[in-house]
């Protein structure tokens, strides 16, 4: 008697992914080098009047802010302490400090590496860090920002072999200090957003386990707002990586933040991953009827990201059983259930350019969601978040505007490029996976799975 096993994996890739970050660590953590590194320290924040415009842009239903922006002109190398090493190779270091700060994080408005070079960005506990970024890093508008980094003090290392005998081009435009405690992840408690949302990761939200990778937590704003969306699939299934979202959240796409699978990993709120992320995007369409703007990311994310691009639903057909998955307040990914028919409503008029969800059986939104899509009972995108009413107290009237709203409106341009008709498209994934099959013979008492 023999045993064999053979499993066999067959992975369709549309696009050749490149690595956003390389594995690697700051050359100075090898190296006895000065600790006094030249530091550039932020101003004040008044704290009391940062939460009067929070209330206020509440009021408005503007995206949630967790950050405030500090402008600056900072060329990396005018300050920075550059150590030679024996071999010709440099290291140079900068030390950022914005006291108070849950975290910190960064735009560069002129950002080019040189190939070879590497950049990190660590907290000074070497708790938290970012990198190496590289030349795979650049873009064509010359811009890049980075994902917060826990605590007030933060080293920012560049590493130049010894070959290169120019600099790159780094120079930091915006220091965003946050003042909510939505990115330490040394003192941060989870569930920060109301206590009636639910973690996708429960068993009730496993029929979702798709649309819920392919939903995104974004940073907007110029580093200091949250909002959510959906990486969708188009008629073309080539993987273009479209990103919808609502046109509220607005403002500095080149800059944005993509952060994928940001999650608890069981249906008990733990920590997720908040490396797996991308910057920058282009702007694609948008239309403030039913508040939608479709954009593309300028970065391809890595296979291990598992992204998925979700389906949608063009027609004008009434939606039923809806759920809406998204980032309340910034927070690990929920998951929001609703049962029956959505309403035909409009925003600021009675015009049907959105669905009204005018109670959530099981959980809620945030600011922090909009954005958010909304899905019906066949798992298809029929809308994205626009604003709401509903807490916890009163689970109640949230509005989306409508894809089928949309379609027209800027949308069917990109996702049905070659005017085929199509009104309803599936979902698809980046890797595809077949589900095993399973052959034996009594004979040899063999198993072969293929």
């Amino acid at each position: 008697m023999k045993n064999f096993l053979l499993i066999l994996i067959l992975i369709f890739v549309g696009h050749v992914y490149a690595q956003i970050s390389t594995f690697s660590n700051p050359r100075s953590f090898v190296h006895q080098l000065s600790r006094s590194i030249p530091m550039y320290k932020t101003g004040d924040i008044d704290i009391s009047q940062l939460e009067y415009e929070d209330f206020i842009d509440y009021k408005h239903g503007k995206p949630y802010r967790f950050g405030y922006s500090f402008d600056v002109d900072i060329d990396f190398f005018d300050i920075a302490l550059c150590d030679t090493l024996q071999n010709g190779d440099r290291i140079c270091r900068i030390h950022i400090e914005s006291q108070g700060a849950y975290s910190i994080n960064f735009i560069f408005d002129d950002f080019i590496l040189l190939d070879g070079s590497e950049l990190f960005i660590y907290n000074i506990n070497e708790t938290d860090m970012l990198g190496a970024f590289t030349s795979q890093n650049n873009k064509s508008f010359s811009r890049f920002s980075t994902t917060p980094i826990s605590g007030d003090n933060v080293i920012i290392e560049y590493y130049a072999p010894h070959y290169l005998s120019e600099n790159s081009r780094i120079n930091i435009s915006n220091i965003i200090h946050g003042y909510k405690n939505n990115f330490n992840h040394e003192n941060r408690g989870y569930d920060d957003s109301e206590s009636c949302n639910n973690n996708v990761n429960c068993p009730e939200a496993q029929p979702w386990n798709d649309e819920i990778s392919s939903v995104v937590l974004t940073l907007t704003d110029g580093g200091t707002r949250l909002c959510s969306g959906t990486m969708i699939n188009n008629v073309n299934q080539d993987f273009e990586l479209y990103f919808l979202t609502s046109e509220t959240c607005l403002g500095g796409h080149e800059d944005w933040i993509f952060m994928f699978n940001y999650e608890s990993s069981t249906c008990e709120s733990q920590d997720g991953v908040t490396d797996q992320t991308v910057s920058g995007a282009t702007l694609l369409a948008h239309n403030s009827e039913s508040d939608f703007a479709l954009l593309r990311l300028e970065e391809s994310p890595p296979e291990d990201f598992d992204i998925y691009f979700s389906g949608w639903d063009a027609r004008l057909l009434t939606p039923s059983d809806c759920i809406s998955i998204h980032h309340p307040v910034g927070d690990i990914k929920k998951i929001s259930y609703h049962t029956g028919d959505a309403i035909s409503d409009g925003w600021y008029f009675d015009d049907d350019s959105h669905w009204r969800i005018n109670f959530w059986n099981s959980g809620i939104t945030e600011p922090g969601s909009y954005g958010a899509p909304l899905f019906n009972s066949n798992n298809k995108l029929v809308g994205q978040l626009h604003g709401g009413e509903s807490s916890c107290e009163e689970a109640i009237d949230d509005y989306y505007g409508k894809f089928s709203h949309s379609w027209n409106l800027g949308l069917k341009e990109w996702l049905d490029p070659n005017d085929t008709g199509t009104m309803i498209l599936d979902g698809i994934e980046v890797i595809e996976s077949p589900d095993p099959m399973l052959f034996y013979s009594n004979d040899m008492y063999d198993i072969l799975i293929v």
